[in-house]
């Protein structure tokens, strides 16, 4: 298992010093990583992500993959995660909604 640290700027070394995280800087990085690696057992989430995209990208975005890879894939695997995004709003978006789709997928593997 694997540890990623998503944001476009940050460092995980500045949180994370010594532990191995895999950086990545985009959401759609991080989605291919994630299909070809499997989910990671932490997640550290930035909300706002450098996107050129036409439709932005965000933490939040990636947060709604995650849970819908899980799903999708019928995963028995929830990860830990933190958001540090200084983004409050945003922050509190990406905790609402892992908790809650922890919450089905815990409901549907009972």
């Amino acid at each position: 298992m694997y540890k990623m640290f998503l944001d476009d700027l940050r460092c995980a070394e500045k949180y994370y010093p010594n532990q191995g995280f895999i950086t990545m800087r985009t959401y759609y990085d991080a989605v291919e990583y994630v299909k070809k690696h499997g989910v990671p057992s932490f997640i550290s989430f930035d909300h706002d992500l450098a996107d050129d995209a036409d439709e932005e990208m965000t933490g939040y975005s990636f947060a709604k993959f995650m849970i819908d890879y899980i799903i999708d894939n019928e995963l028995d695997c929830i990860f830990d995660y933190v958001v540090h995004s200084a983004n409050p709003v945003g922050k509190e978006n990406i905790e609402y909604y892992l908790n809650n789709g922890f919450n089905f997928i815990r409901s549907n593997h009972d």
